[in-house]
């Protein structure tokens, strides 16, 4: 997009449309130079543009260009991703100096800036940032004394730069990057650091809860990319759809790795073809490339807990990375591991003080996630305060609406170990709200606290009651005749959602006329909420179906509302009143001291009324 009036009207560049772009530099109002994924760059000349062009980094990203009007330019990407240009961005070629190529396998870089000689990058880890004042002959680092990822540099002189990046830190410096002070962040860490291989075992319930109720700073990271092979599109924006659905959930960074590829269907489930593909693709050095990216990552974000999935027997991507992650931590405790790296990025030990893993569905574990779970700050339960997140990544999420279980996982040996196992990830820690992992709470509502309780409580009976209705096909279609009693009294985002979990339901169990039946009335009685238009969509496929139309032609059958209708009928206020007065609890939330106890048993986190 284009502006010629300070931005106050946009208009579309003309070319092929194409998607993956990550960083534009313009050199005029016309002319300039656009890069992304993989390498793939293009140029905008005359205000349009030119073809794409597949780059020559192999799996690493461009995430920074810079073009200035004498048409030298630098280029950053991902796995010390660094190239020069003379004539904007026509050709490309590596710099006459280069950074210490021990940095190749961990540093990310996400930003680079020129003043005519003097160029600056920056990255993941954001403890140094590397300057040059010879044009890229020789490279200095430059100790930032802060560790989270630098995402953006900008220099108004060759003296006086600005660095901002993760966390919401600011640094700045005017003696050309020879020292940097923090003007906001400083310090600034994960509590939590959540570590998945597949995109759809990201907990959005565990973010919400844990960062956007109680306020602790967290992180999630992909090891495993898929925008590779026969299923590139589907992967392809996952970066951005990741970072979106985190920050909405409350938490701080989302990122997807790009070291380690699906490249094939069915590849993540073959242990010894998934492990000579990466062999392959790091030149027979995938434990010492994967162990040095994980350990670097504890260093920069600093977490106190770290979650994982539970490895499945055929699942061979989690099961590497299960591993590898328990030795990474163990690893970067000890300073003496992976020394020249941590010379080199100014990266002190870090020790990782508990970790998890998200047990199978169904399992039991000291560590209990409920989807309705009340939230005093968000005013509603945790699956309907987590829906606008989920809606941003793969609807296939196995977490969406579940109970998950977590258990610790050893760090120590049992003769080492005092620790009993906690009922919650930071029981016994203290991270305090406004401190360097955790940021201020905000205050609780009280005059909508009881109704938003009481609401959340009919939504867990609503749910439990459903489910066992739904195995009876009688019961099941006499249930969607009753629905607009049941979400009544509930705000209209939380009234469609309820509906299309139910529509969910029934799909789960192959019962197509009855979630058809549910996603019209969704449609027809809340067309102006965003779950409307997965259901629109899903209703779409449904109807343009050919056999679905030919099944329906051959029975003689149509969805009528007569098909609801029953010689025992329930009868609405029976079931709504079962409803709102089923005594099992939503949540056993008691208040000590000024306090609300979430969960209510006394090793849980507090959060304190303000």
């Amino acid at each position: 997009m284009t502006t010629h009036d300070g931005g106050k009207t946009w208009h579309p560049v003309s070319g092929k449309a194409t998607t993956g772009w990550r960083s534009l530099a313009c050199y005029d109002t016309e002319n300039g130079f656009v890069a992304g994924s993989m390498g793939r760059y293009t140029t905008m000349a005359g205000g349009e543009l030119q073809e794409a062009f597949a780059g020559a980094s192999g799996l690493r990203g461009v995430s920074d260009v810079t073009i200035a009007t004498d048409m030298r330019g630098w280029l950053v990407g991902d796995g010390g991703l660094l190239l020069k240009t003379e004539n904007a961005g026509i050709s490309w070629n590596q710099a006459e100096g280069d950074v210490p190529r021990v940095l190749r396998d961990v540093m990310d870089f996400r930003a680079v800036a020129a003043i005519g000689d003097s160029v600056w990058i920056a990255g993941q880890p954001g403890s140094v940032v590397w300057h040059s004042n010879d044009d890229g002959k020789t490279w200095t680092g430059q100790p930032t004394g802060h560790t989270a990822p630098i995402e953006s540099l900008a220099f108004s002189s060759a003296t006086h730069g600005v660095a901002v990046g993760a966390l919401g830190c600011i640094l700045q410096t005017s003696d050309g990057g020879a020292t940097w002070e923090s003007m906001r962040g400083s310090n600034r860490r994960a509590a939590l650091l959540a570590i998945h291989a597949h995109e759809n075992h990201v907990s959005l319930n565990l973010m919400t809860k844990y960062a956007g109720e109680l306020g602790y700073r967290t992180v999630t990271t992909v090891a495993a990319r898929r925008d590779v092979g026969p299923d590139a599109d589907e992967g392809r924006l996952l970066d951005l759809r990741l970072h979106e659905a985190v920050t909405t959930a409350g938490g701080n960074s989302g990122a997807v790795d790009w070291a380690f590829p699906i490249a094939a269907p069915g590849l993540d489930r073959d242990q010894t073809e998934l492990v000579r593909e990466w062999q392959m693709l790091t030149d027979n050095h995938l434990r010492e490339t994967m162990l040095a990216r994980l350990v670097c990552q504890l260093s920069t974000w600093r977490p106190e807990v770290i979650v994982i999935d539970d490895p499945a027997r055929d699942d061979a991507a989690t099961t590497l990375l299960f591993d590898a992650v328990r030795l990474a931590v163990q690893q970067a405790a000890d300073p003496n591991q992976h020394a020249e790296l941590r010379a080199e990025l100014q990266l002190p030990a870090w020790e990782v003080k508990r970790m998890f893993r998200r047990l199978p569905p169904g399992s039991e574990g000291p560590v209990r996630l409920d989807a309705y779970e009340f939230l005093p700050r968000y005013g509603k339960a945790l699956s309907m305060a987590a829906v606008e997140s989920y809606q941003q990544l793969s609807p296939n999420n196995v977490t969406k609406g579940q109970r998950e279980t977590y258990v610790t996982v050893p760090l120590k040996t049992p003769d080492e170990s005092d620790e009993q196992t906690p009922r919650d990830f930071f029981a016994g820690l203290v991270l305090t709200p406004g401190g360097e992992a955790r940021r201020e709470l905000t205050s609780i509502n009280d005059d909508i606290l009881a109704d938003a309780q009481r609401l959340a409580q009919q939504q867990r009976n609503f749910a439990s009651y459903a489910s066992r209705m739904l195995d009876d096909q009688r019961q099941a279609a006499q249930l969607v005749a009753q629905t607009a009693d049941i979400i009544g009294g509930a705000p209209d985002d939380q009234a469609a959602v309820q509906l299309f979990n139910l529509a969910d339901e029934y799909r789960e169990r192959g019962d197509w006329e009855n979630a058809e039946a549910v996603l019209v009335e969704l449609t027809e009685r809340y067309p102006d909420e965003p779950t409307t238009i997965e259901a629109m969509e899903w209703l779409l496929r449904l109807w343009s179906s050919e056999e679905v139309c030919w099944q329906r032609l051959r029975n003689s059958t149509s969805v009528q509302k007569s098909r609801f209708e029953s010689d025992d009928p329930i009868k609405p206020a029976t079931l709504v009143e079962e409803i709102e007065t089923n005594p099992e609890p939503v949540i056993q939330q008691t208040s000590v001291g000024g306090q609300v106890m979430i969960g209510g048993a006394a090793d849980q986190n507090t959060v304190r009324r303000e």
